[in-house]
């Protein structure tokens, strides 16, 4: 996670699409819940790729909305 983070800060914009800027836990994972300006998801931790069915609309995230759905080895 940590080396996509230099990656963006490199970019014009430091952000992604739909401003997204990814977000890495204190152990340089990325944190299960990701967000842009519309939506968050949860993600495997490990590599950042989008848990299938977990988008919900910003406005609805949970701290809990990816329990059970993450395998945070």
């Amino acid at each position: 996670c940590i080396h996509l983070v230099v990656a963006v800060k490199k970019l014009p914009t430091q952000k992604l699409q739909n401003d997204y800027s990814p977000k890495c836990d204190e152990n340089g994972k990325f944190a299960p819940i990701q967000c842009d300006q519309r939506q968050c998801w949860c993600v495997d931790v490990n590599y950042g790729t989008e848990i299938s069915g977990s988008a919900v609309l910003a406005a609805m995230k949970r701290g809990d909305m990816c329990q059970g759905m993450l395998d945070n080895r």
